[in-house]
């Protein structure tokens, strides 16, 4: 799969670790990247001194004019768990969020990944505004009218992870098939790269 179908939006060091498995510089994919935003498959924005790529439907048009990463912290989290999870089990197909939402679960996940073993990992990244807005339990409540279709779908056992970027402190608690762990702990137990 074409890594810009799946990263909400990523830096040059998320496709060069995609493509080659590596971290560092990668030539091939240093000069792919701005021939795809040339060609219209892909949008980037200055973050610092660094490009942000996404696709184009991942952009918005702020006020002035300018051409806005649709919040970009939530994708970039998004790519990360994704590419820490793929270094913990590579044996995995990814399916993009435009995937999930094709199949018409009721809920779309950030994205998933269908295992060999039959099992399915599926993922919701919550910021603290999405938590404390309440959207967990109703996401949560979402996916368990979902979970048999999406079980047949996948043809796989689903869990559902929900990455929060609150405190431990504060983490709901959640019945199988949901996991719950805070974005910081996930960062240091599952460090990309």
């Amino acid at each position: 799969m074409i890594p810009a179908g799946v990263f909400h939006c990523a830096f040059a060091e998320h496709y060069v670790w995609w493509m080659t498995g590596k971290q560092g510089r990668h030539r091939r994919t240093e000069r792919v990247l701005p021939i795809l935003v040339n060609k219209g498959f892909l949008k980037t924005i200055k973050v610092g001194k660094k490009n942000l790529y996404t696709t184009p439907d991942r952009m918005r048009l702020a006020q002035s004019g300018r051409e806005l990463a649709i919040n970009p912290y939530h994708g970039l989290a998004c790519t990360d768990i994704l590419q820490s999870c793929i270094m913990a089990d590579p044996t995995g197909t990814v399916l993009s969020e435009n995937s999930c939402r094709a199949n018409r679960w009721g809920c779309v996940p950030e994205w998933a990944i269908r295992y060999d073993n039959a099992t399915a990992l599926l993922l919701e990244f919550c910021t603290q505004d999405n938590v404390d807005q309440a959207k967990v339990p109703y996401k949560v409540a979402r996916y368990k009218d979902a979970l048999v279709e999406i079980d047949d779908s996948l043809q796989a056992k689903v869990t559902v992870l929900f990455v929060l970027d609150i405190s431990k402190d504060k983490l709901p608690q959640l019945d199988d098939p949901f996991k719950v762990i805070d974005y910081r702990t996930f960062k240091e137990r599952y460090p990309y790269g």
